[in-house]
């Protein structure tokens, strides 16, 4: 899914200002226990003072001032998405290469950390946070995905390359 630019703007302001992680899942948290917040919060029909009173009583403090700002521009919507592109900032700040491996057979524990060591190695990376996702139209092998690139070593995409090898003959 293709955040907003806004969405991404917001979380380098929230990543400048060194909110912490533990603060924006807290308040992940919070939304996610509470879905009716959010809709409160997005609602131009609940006053604009309402709404900072719930932010000042649930919220971290650190949170408080960005959360009321983004309630006041009609923004409060973008939370999820700020976070996640807050999340991404984090991971590249540590040095961790987010990836995903697109498999026919799941891998075993053994060969997943394997898989992961050869991804930070090919990628210069110390740490991989690897997405699994199950693809039966493989028919055999995986993809690795990561940032822009893409490595394809399954059967599928053996076969649409010999198919164009001799497709070109």
């Amino acid at each position: 899914m293709e955040m907003s630019q806004r969405a991404n703007n917001y979380a380098r302001a929230v990543f400048e200002l060194g909110i912490s992680m533990d603060d924006l899942s807290a308040a992940k948290e919070i939304f996610e226990t509470a879905p009716e917040l959010m809709e409160a919060l997005c609602s131009p029909a609940v006053e604009r003072q309402a709404k900072r009173n719930v932010i000042d009583r649930l919220f971290p403090e650190t949170l408080r001032n960005f959360l009321k700002l983004l309630t006041d521009n009609g923004s409060a919507g973008l939370f999820y998405d700020i976070y996640e592109a807050y999340c991404r900032l984090d991971r590249d700040a540590r040095g961790v290469l987010s990836a995903e491996l697109i498999y026919f057979t799941p891998p075993t524990e053994k060969q997943l950390e394997g898989i992961k060591r050869r991804i930070a190695g090919l990628w210069g990376r110390p740490e991989v946070d690897l997405k699994l996702t199950r693809d039966e139209g493989l028919i055999g092998g995986f993809i690795i995905r990561a940032g822009d690139e893409e490595l394809d070593c399954s059967i599928r995409g053996r076969l649409a390359r010999l198919s164009q090898q001799l497709i070109r003959r």
